[in-house]
């Protein structure tokens, strides 16, 4: 995770959607940790599956289904863009 991080801009911002229980605006090298640590703070076990790229001019995104157990033992599948 230190690697992840080291290669952030430090004015990175994470917006995740405050719907999920690690919700939240995550701003810079010190948020993307936070963020992480209430991220696992909450799951069991969470992987990504099916995942595609594309990219367009300067932008790129990627799809995927994310599969998950929380550590309540609700299991999940949702598509993520």
């Amino acid at each position: 995770m230190k690697t992840l991080i080291a290669l952030l801009h430090k004015d990175f911002v994470l917006i995740q959607a405050t719907s999920f229980p690690y919700g939240g605006n995550f701003i810079g090298k010190k948020g993307i940790a936070q963020f992480f640590k209430r991220f696992f703070d909450f799951w069991e076990s969470f992987r990504s599956e099916n995942i595609a790229y594309a990219e367009e001019e300067k932008q790129v995104f990627a799809t995927s289904m994310e599969v998950g157990k929380t550590k309540a033992g609700k299991e999940i599948r949702m598509p993520m863009i």
